[in-house]
């Protein structure tokens, strides 16, 4: 139905990638065997099958290529996300425009794997939804210091914008299916 759904999300920082390997494949089995689990609830078994042929066909990254390697070596395929910054914030209005149609992107409750306490003990943001209301636009001071235009966000506490609008615009301009990391 052209609805994104945010169901999980690893909000964390100072994490190596070794270590951000192992949360998302721990997550994935984790999520595949609760799954499984539903479905014998449900008294389905016979959809281990297909259960198990779910499987991610890219995983968009801004890591740099040895960075998307090291996924690739543990079992996590990795593609470079487009990184056009002006091109993905008109892609990601698209998507939020409710002028036309509902929001076509929806958070799931309790989709944060797990707090980041640093970031909270700072008063950061530590998840994408507490980003939205801080995301600001860049003025005529910001542009004195650098000349890219003030057409452009400022470039604080937006981690999860930015990975959302790298997964978003990837997407449309690759037409690959995938999730952000």
């Amino acid at each position: 139905d052209g609805v994104w759904w945010v169901y999980r999300q690893d909000y964390r920082t100072r994490l190596t990638i070794d270590e951000q390997t192992e949360r998302i494949l721990a997550a994935d089995a984790e999520e595949l065997a609760t799954l499984k689990a539903c479905a014998h609830e449900q008294g389905a078994p016979g959809m281990d099958d297909y259960l198990q042929s779910l499987n991610v066909v890219a995983t968009y990254s801004d890591h740099e290529r040895g960075h998307r390697e090291m996924y690739q070596a543990a079992g996590i395929p990795s593609v470079a996300a487009d990184k056009d910054i002006r091109a993905g914030l008109e892609t990601v209005r698209g998507v939020l425009d409710s002028r036309f149609a509902p929001t076509r992107i929806r958070f799931c409750e309790g989709n944060l794997m797990e707090r980041d306490s640093r970031l909270a003990e700072l008063h950061r943001p530590t998840c994408v939804e507490e980003e939205f209301p801080r995301y600001r636009w860049r003025t005529v001071r910001d542009t004195r210091q650098d000349q890219r235009g003030k057409d452009l966000p400022v470039d604080r506490d937006n981690h999860g914008n930015d990975a959302l609008r790298y997964m978003l615009h990837t997407h449309a301009t690759s037409g690959g299916v995938g999730l952000w990391m």
